[in-house]
């Protein structure tokens, strides 16, 4: 074995076969004997998916091969999370409701619009933070002002590189609410354009908008990749993953039809070298060097250190360049930033007098 060949903890990889594979695959690779039930919940935890966890456990026929403690803890987590998951759906067939009536052409995004097209085998597998959807260019401004006279409120101004507007928070609501301009930033909006996405939306029932299948697949696959760094980094995401696996297995999914790039490629890629995704894909490319940096960071614990550190890095001073270049032609954001300064400095200060 090489000393770069791919490693990771036989919790991680059952938690990969508990959530990719067949039961009859699973028992052959794994002795639940020598499981640390403690460091599989701390993963699966750290990537959203306890409660898909759960559901997989459940309807493969392990839920009573675990400790028992562990059992009622997934399934609570599962139950609060379904509860809230209702809620999620009430909340944004609400705001529908609402965008409908004043004729703002939009789509609902991610996890709501997962949701909404039951791509889960239950409702309460995903774990949803926010409401997201995206709106023309044209009904921006009116949007946020109606949600606004709906008493949705937030402190953050606009900026220019930034794809939506600032998350809007109503107390009486269990949801936030983020209204999109752009899915990807500004370099990368040819990828995914708001135009060709809102053109070919999709009604369901007349009365909720999401993105037609393949586009929420792309959109699954450069969020993680290109918003949430997942490409520069070379890191990966076992939700996004199973967000991907579970639009493939939607009968309108066809993932050899879609354009690959090198986003696409590093995502697919790093999902091979896991041995997830169960499908045929003859369109990866693999980079050489890509292959053995991923490999490199998963079977070096201080070059994982060093690689994170610079990708940070490289993002943080990329993010504040971007901030300065605010701070000089956005008043509003200037003002922001002032103010949030002044908290920080002497915030606590103040609140000691």
């Amino acid at each position: 074995m090489s000393i770069f060949d791919l490693k990771i903890s036989r919790e991680e990889r059952f938690l990969i076969n508990v959530l990719f594979k067949e039961r009859k695959d699973i028992k052959k690779e794994i002795d639940l004997e020598k499981i640390d039930y403690e460091l599989l919940v701390k993963i699966a935890s750290g990537h959203l998916m306890l409660p898909s966890f759960y559901v997989n456990l459940k309807n493969k026929g392990f839920i009573d091969l675990i400790p028992s403690d562990l059992k009622m803890y997934l399934k609570e987590i599962f139950t609060i999370n379904k509860n809230r998951n209702q809620v999620l759906l009430n909340e944004a067939k609400e705001i529908s409701e609402i965008l409908i009536i004043n004729d703002i052409n939009h789509v609902f995004v991610k996890g709501t619009s997962y949701i909404f097209n039951n791509i889960y085998d239950d409702i309460g597998e995903r774990m949803v933070g926010d409401i997201d959807f995206l709106v023309s260019k044209k009904d921006f401004t009116k949007t946020i002002e109606l949600l606004k006279k709906l008493n949705y409120r937030g402190s953050k101004p606009m900026t220019s590189y930034a794809k939506h507007y600032g998350r809007l928070v109503n107390i009486e609501k269990i949801f936030a609410v983020e209204i999109h301009i752009g899915l990807l930033s500004k370099e990368y909006n040819k990828k995914m354009t708001p135009e060709l996405i809102l053109k070919n939306k999709v009604n369901l029932n007349n009365k909720i908008y999401t993105p037609n299948n393949e586009q929420e697949l792309l959109y699954n696959i450069y969020n993680f990749q290109i918003n949430d760094y997942g490409s520069n980094k070379l890191s990966y995401s076992y939700r996004s993953f199973y967000d991907t696996f579970m639009l493939i297995k939607h009968p309108k999914t066809n993932l050899n039809k879609i354009k690959t790039d090198n986003y696409i490629n590093n995502y697919l890629m790093i999902a091979k070298e896991l041995r997830i995704l169960n499908f045929e894909f003859s369109k990866i490319h693999k980079k050489k060097l890509n292959l053995f940096r991923f490999k490199l960071k998963t079977s070096k614990k201080l070059y994982f250190s060093v690689d994170d550190f610079i990708c940070n890095t490289i993002i943080a001073i990329e993010l504040k360049r971007k901030q300065i270049i605010e701070i000089i032609i956005n008043r509003s954001f200037r003002k922001y930033a002032i103010k949030k300064i002044l908290t920080i400095t002497f915030g606590k200060k103040i609140f000691r007098f």
